[in-house]
């Protein structure tokens, strides 16, 4: 009679840690760190932006900020993991739902296009330009010259950057059924506990 109490104690912790876990994560607002994007173009040249917004915002017309940019492939290999500063304040791109239908810097006062520059100075200067609606992308270097000419930039949204976005709907179906497990669980409980 004991271990079977004693399953069913064990039984009932295991409930209340899920139902405590599913409390917190409903209860958290989704993710405010932000969004990560994929981009890349000429067949050589890939990277991120984190901007603000959701997934749900990428499905929709949007207007996103770029807060991180970097370079995970490229024809220059030394460009890879360096740090990256813009060239104006605030830069980002207009989003419809499937594609950059402008990018823009200096908080849109300059709509002709997004860049970023190379901050390590032990490289020779290297930048990126993101220009829409053409949605396309090039590397360039200190003199303006293209290293790699204007081409079709792919663009779309990966993953959430930060906390993960918890959807309060269906976190509150599932707590409502643990919670229904754990009423269920309790009173089996008091059936097998021994009558004094």
């Amino acid at each position: 009679m004991t271990r079977h109490v004693r399953s069913w104690a064990i039984a009932d912790l295991a409930a209340r840690v899920v139902v405590a876990v599913l409390a917190v994560c409903t209860c958290v607002s989704p993710a405010h760190a932000g969004l990560t994007w994929d981009w890349s173009f000429g067949g050589t040249e890939a990277g991120t932006f984190v901007t603000n917004g959701t997934l749900a915002d990428a499905a929709n017309s949007f207007d996103f900020t770029i807060t991180d940019f970097t370079v995970t492939a490229s024809t220059v290999t030394s460009l890879v993991g360096r740090p990256y500063t813009e060239n104006q304040p605030l830069q980002g791109f207009v989003w419809d739902g499937s594609t950059a239908t402008q990018f823009y810097r200096d908080s849109g006062a300059y709509t002709n296009g997004s860049n970023f520059n190379v901050s390590d100075p032990n490289l020779i200067l290297y930048g990126y330009a993101f220009f829409a609606p053409s949605a396309a992308g090039s590397l360039f270097d200190s003199s303006e010259s293209a290293v790699v000419s204007f081409s079709a930039l792919a663009l779309s949204p990966s993953t959430p950057s930060g906390v993960p976005e918890i959807d309060p709907a269906t976190g509150g179906s599932a707590l409502s059924l643990v919670a229904g497990v754990l009423a269920m669980i309790e009173q089996r409980r008091r059936r097998a506990a021994p009558v004094a």
